[in-house]
């Protein structure tokens, strides 16, 4: 942990965070976040596995000929996947921007599921971790009301040193997305909204033995 001070001003700081937008969508911005939510992966044992309450036959292996050995199970922080989730939000307040200046298709069913998953991953985040800390009130010019201080001391997590941590650890990009499913692999049920939204025919699962 360490001492972080937020910047949080409603107006634009002198020196603003490479991840705010000023009054336009500005693409120095995008690439910051973007940097960020490419969610790398990286190794972790069965016992670690286990002592995530997670069952180690129904999670993803790494396949042999990475070199990685036969206890290698793909993995990622969670925190990563939260910036993602805030992004896809950040997009939205900024749905007029295109950054290849083409227009708009109309958003389909799962582009609201997916908004609708981010929401709540971040509500249950919040939730969870039930921030203490206190905001104060200051008389500001121009205001009548009492105007809130969102400049609160935090203690935080060193996020240099694990965004440095994953790089040092993380597999190559595309290992991630190249995995696929081998023979014989235990899978667990997808949401009928799959089906739904696909418009495609559940298959139907053979009863007899």
């Amino acid at each position: 942990m360490r001492p972080i001070e937020t910047e949080g001003g409603l107006f634009e700081a002198k020196n603003p965070s490479k991840w705010r937008n000023s009054l336009k969508p500005d693409p120095e911005v995008d690439d910051a976040w973007e940097d960020l939510e490419i969610i790398r992966v990286f190794p972790i044992t069965e016992a670690e596995v286990r002592r995530l309450g997670k069952d180690p036959e129904l999670l993803v292996k790494f396949p042999q000929e990475y070199g990685l050995g036969d206890n290698a199970y793909m993995a990622q922080i969670d925190m990563f996947h939260q910036i993602h989730c805030l992004n896809l939000l950040r997009h939205l307040a900024w749905a007029e921007y295109n950054r290849n200046g083409t227009a708009k298709k109309p958003f389909s069913d799962l582009h609201w599921i997916h908004v609708s998953h981010c929401t709540d991953i971040l509500m249950q985040n919040l939730m969870c971790n039930g921030n203490l800390d206190i905001i104060t009130f200051n008389w500001v010019e121009t205001q009548s009301n009492p105007f809130p201080d969102f400049a609160v001391n935090h203690q935080c997590r060193d996020f240099d040193a694990i965004y440095e941590w994953q790089d040092k650890h993380s597999v190559p990009k595309e290992w991630g997305r190249n995995v696929t499913r081998p023979a014989g692999a235990k899978q667990i049920p997808i949401s009928e909204e799959y089906y739904r939204i696909y418009g495609i025919e559940k298959p139907q699962v053979s009863t007899t033995p």
